[in-house]
């Protein structure tokens, strides 16, 4: 999941929720970002339908270019 916002350790707070349920939390940057991130909200749930399947099949997707994690 996407999170963005001007306060750090709110966002790290809100991160730390999210990767407790299981799901990785990338940091999107400041708030200036949430108008781009809301673009992307639709993308995002064509994408985590029953026609992922289809899309994945084919080759589609969505890929964040430079970004790495790296957990021990």
């Amino acid at each position: 999941m996407l999170v963005c916002g001007d306060d750090a350790d709110a966002k790290a707070v809100v991160m730390k929720l999210i990767e407790d349920l299981g799901v990785r939390a990338l940091d999107a940057g400041p708030l200036t970002m949430a108008s781009v991130l809301e673009g992307l909200t639709a993308v995002m749930v064509r994408l985590n339908n029953a026609d992922f399947l289809t899309l994945a099949l084919i080759g589609g997707g969505v890929v964040l270019v430079g970004y790495f994690i790296f957990k021990s």
